[in-house]
């Protein structure tokens, strides 16, 4: 019973995950996202994307880990359990979402295609770079083009491990005012500092890190190649 009380019930979130800002909140076990207001605290919020509950069609959600504002004001939306990221209008909260990178129910390592998405971060053009976990990369995908190609732009995909260029489980990443990235890289247990130009896959090293996650040092140049 107290299950569904806290289901039912907008004034209680279970399994928070990914608050953006103060009040944009990804419910996660209610797959849905929340908006509550600033100016009342603790009194009820809204439902602005996830209306239709499990599943996988325009107005549902596969439990939701993030969710923040592109540069419309609109809902980007990390739906993880579908492997993709949607798009839902901030004008007409509840309505249909678009798929804008991703394939929705499927996973894989493709250019179109995530497995287990995990965040997103909005770029100063305001492309989208996912953190997409299980396939140990930062993917940045164009807005311009929804569904279309996105490209690798730290980590190796498929490959886990603790080198530089190598992550194991990307669960974050934002974007600094020089354009770097910051990620969390969840089971290396550190955050790791991306310049664009150096931390693609198989290409140069970040200039540091923080935490306790293993060798800074790259592998050896046979590795290094694979």
């Amino acid at each position: 019973h107290k299950r569904t009380r806290e289901i039912g019930n907008l004034t209680m979130l279970r399994m928070l995950s990914g608050v953006v800002g103060d009040y944009l909140v990804a419910d996660s076990a209610n797959y849905r996202i929340q908006l509550c207001p600033a100016a009342s605290p603790g009194s009820p919020c809204t439902t602005v994307a996830g209306t239709g509950g499990y599943g996988s069609g325009l107005t549902q959600l596969k439990s939701p880990t993030g969710a923040t504002v592109n540069n419309d004001g609109d809902y980007l939306v990390v739906d993880v359990n579908n492997h993709r990221i949607q798009l839902c209008p901030a004008a007409s909260p509840g309505s249909p979402c678009t798929t804008v990178a991703g394939t929705t129910g499927y996973t894989g390592q493709t250019t179109t295609r995530f497995s287990g998405p995990h965040a997103v971060a909005i770029t100063s053009t305001g492309d989208y770079l996912v953190s997409d976990r299980y396939n140990q990369r930062l993917q940045l995908c164009p807005a311009a083009s929804p569904g279309s190609a996105c490209s690798t732009v730290a980590g190796r995909t498929g490959f886990m491990g603790n080198w530089a260029n190598m992550f194991n489980q990307p669960v974050q990443a934002t974007i600094t005012s020089t354009g770097d990235y910051v990620v969390a890289d969840y089971m290396n247990h550190r955050v790791q500092l991306c310049r664009p130009l150096w931390c693609r896959a198989n290409q140069g090293w970040p200039p540091g890190t923080a935490g306790g996650g293993g060798s800074q040092h790259p592998p050896p140049r046979s590795r290094q190649s694979q």
